[in-house]
């Protein structure tokens, strides 16, 4: 696409700005591309057998997940509700009553997801049984509990990304660090691309090694003074977390003197 001069701003201390139609409708549609990132290792988990709840109750934790099996005792059970909660939160969520009985389904198998990482998880039963008791697992008051810990995964996104501009193609970047999921950060991953015009081929991210790199701060040098995309990993041992991403916007490009009176006389 040609650029159009939307506007010209004359002045003698060189600081012409100029900003044109292509720049921005190319930043308006401009859409992230996704970008692969190594995804974290499958877990291969041990089954965890809970004695304290009635059958066999087996429970198998992963990141964000848990997969429970139930198989229910002999006694004869009208009705029965799972129940799960973060350790030492004061309510359990009850899952939807799925109806077991003796006489019925067996064993049921079913996964939780949505889960926290790092987290651990206690899980009961409600039951209802053919002579119209009802009974409650784990006891009130009882400190045997069936219970197990989800794995630590990669960190949250960081928040808060923002830019200052400090000179040529150099800014400074500030972030607010988000969840560790139960790994510590350890770095971040920086990527960028420039921003072109809608009927050039995309081009694709590319590294940056950023400079004085703290926690929540670095400095970086970007290879074009074109508007450019960024993205912001942060990375734990387990692997590197979704990225935030913001749009790099260089200052309007400087006329130099020499040109000014071309352009005076333009109009």
């Amino acid at each position: 696409m040609d650029n159009t001069l939307l506007t010209t701003t004359l002045a003698t201390s060189n600081v012409t700005a100029v900003l044109t139609n292509s720049n921005r409708t190319d930043v308006d549609n401009f859409q992230f591309p996704e970008d692969e990132v190594p995804k974290p290792p499958l877990l291969i988990v041990k089954p965890l057998y809970c004695h304290s709840l009635p059958g066999q109750f087996i429970l198998k934790c992963y990141r964000r997940e848990i997969h429970f099996t139930w198989i229910p005792p002999d006694t004869k059970i009208a009705r029965a509700m799972v129940k799960f909660r973060e350790f030492h939160q004061p309510k359990f969520t009850t899952m939807s009553d799925y109806g077991w009985g003796h006489s019925g389904v067996k064993f049921r198998n079913h996964t939780i997801t949505s889960l926290k990482p790092n987290r651990l998880y206690e899980f009961g039963l409600n039951l209802i049984y053919e002579n119209s008791t009802f009974d409650r697992f784990p006891k009130i008051g009882s400190k045997d509990i069936c219970a197990c810990k989800t794995y630590p995964d990669v960190p949250d996104a960081p928040l808060d990304l923002r830019y200052h501009y400090m000179q040529g193609n150099q800014y400074t970047l500030e972030w607010t660090p988000n969840n560790d999921n139960g790994e510590p950060i350890f770095t971040y991953n920086m990527k960028s691309m420039p921003i072109v015009s809608s009927n050039s081929e995309q081009p694709k991210w590319d590294s940056i090694t950023p400079h004085n790199l703290t926690d929540k701060q670095a400095n970086i040098t970007l290879d074009t003074n074109h508007q450019s995309a960024f993205q912001l990993r942060a990375v734990n041992k387990i692997g590197m977390s979704d990225p935030a991403y913001l749009i790099i916007r260089p200052p309007f490009q400087k006329v130099p003197d020499k040109y000014i009176f071309c352009l005076a006389n333009a109009f």
